[in-house]
């Protein structure tokens, strides 16, 4: 089965979908009870997978140039 995922929606509906549950999102942000749940898991399983992972794509290194200073009293 080839399933195209553009959203964090489609992967938390395919997962639902693979556990039995016949509820749907239709986004992350729509604010309901199922929707704020799935946000909290989606954002803690990215993060601890993008910091266990050495993945390129996800790191981005510039040299920053300092545009002003604070001035001296604060």
């Amino acid at each position: 089965m080839s399933v195209i995922i553009s959203d964090p929606a489609d992967m938390i509906n395919l997962s639902l979908a693979r556990i039995g549950k016949a509820d749907r999102i239709a986004s992350i942000w729509e604010g309901s009870a199922m929707a704020k749940q799935a946000l909290d898991v989606y954002s803690q399983t990215r993060d601890a997978v993008m910091r266990a992972n050495d993945y390129g794509f996800s790191e981005r290194n510039v040299s920053l140039t300092l545009l002003k200073q604070a001035p001296a009293t604060g």
